[in-house]
């Protein structure tokens, strides 16, 4: 009753329903009648056979057979718990989109170790697109640890992280100067 008297947001289930009552029907004509008095509840609170052919069922209360104005009034305690959980909920998120340089990056001190981690990497991020049974494990192979054109964009990184000094190292295949 809450749901069709109240023009409120509802989720999609109860908003359609409670949309389709209120253009079939004006809810000005919809009346409260307390659970126990209503006919349409019996079969939710489990009556028998037998009950249901008793008179409520198929007359309705005795007072429905009285003028509309000699009707009882009765306005409806609705339950909040569920009728918030019907509620709408609007959401906010937010992104950061701030791009980080790839400190581990920085932290290296050799050509080669630049290789086997951002071979590590590779493995990992292959690995987690195969199926578990199709996944690599052990050592390192060869192959993986000599995927060169790969490796000049992270060099490169370390290269503008630190500011002037070049990254000989890549050149030559030997080490820097050891932090």
């Amino acid at each position: 009753m809450y749901w069709i008297k109240c023009k409120e947001n509802w989720g999609t289930f109860v908003n359609n329903r409670a949309q389709e009552i209120r253009r079939l029907a004006n809810s000005k004509d919809w009346k409260h009648i307390a659970g126990i008095l209503n006919p349409a509840d019996l079969p939710s609170r489990g009556c028998g056979a037998k009950e249901l052919t008793e008179l409520l069922w198929w007359e309705g209360p005795s007072w429905s057979k009285k003028p509309r104005e000699e009707w009882p009034l009765s306005e409806a305690c609705p339950d909040f718990a569920i009728i918030n959980s019907e509620r709408k909920r609007t959401v906010a998120s937010t992104i950061n989109n701030e791009l980080k340089e790839l400190d581990y990056l920085s932290e290296i001190s050799s050509y080669e170790k630049i290789m086997r981690v951002t071979a590590w990497i590779f493995r990992f991020y292959n690995n987690i697109r195969k199926q578990q049974n199709d996944r690599d494990f052990g050592d390192l192979n060869t192959q993986e640890t000599c995927k060169d054109p790969v490796i000049p964009p992270a060099v490169e990184c370390i290269d503008s992280s630190r500011n002037d000094r070049s990254c000989d190292f890549q050149k030559s295949g030997g080490e820097e100067g050891r932090r």
